[in-house]
């Protein structure tokens, strides 16, 4: 049985932690996120042959408290960032946020939008 999305409407709290290592000049530096995201998904229909119309919505994100203050900083000051695009059956998300910038910010904390989807499962007859 193959897996496929379909039209749903549902708020999360994803819990995200990152480890980051990096090296300079024989130099390790290691760097521990962790935040909170407070997001929101709507995934309508009819679909068409790109998809599900879908939006995500970074309602808020909240930093532990273990965030360097930069990062921390730059973290809250995204709210309700939208991405809306087209949702494949197989969760293949296309699509863009109107503000780029908040959205690079949060690249990697956010990952992929498939986390946040509903699967949708096949009626039998």
């Amino acid at each position: 049985m193959s897996s496929a999305y379909g039209p749903c409407a549902l708020r999360y709290v994803v819990t995200r932690r990152l480890r980051i290592e990096q090296s300079f000049g024989g130099q390790s530096q290691v760097q521990d996120l962790g935040a909170r995201i407070f997001v929101g998904v709507a995934v309508t229909g009819p679909a068409d042959i790109a998809g599900y119309p879908a939006s995500f919505t970074v309602d808020s994100i909240v930093p532990d408290s273990g965030t360097p203050q930069p990062i921390a900083d730059n973290l809250t000051k995204v709210r309700a960032l939208v991405f809306a695009g087209r949702l494949a059956a197989r969760g293949d998300f296309q699509g863009s946020a109107a503000d780029t910038v908040n959205a690079q910010t949060i690249a990697q904390l956010v990952g992929t939008f498939r986390d946040f989807l509903c699967r949708a499962f096949p009626l039998r007859a």
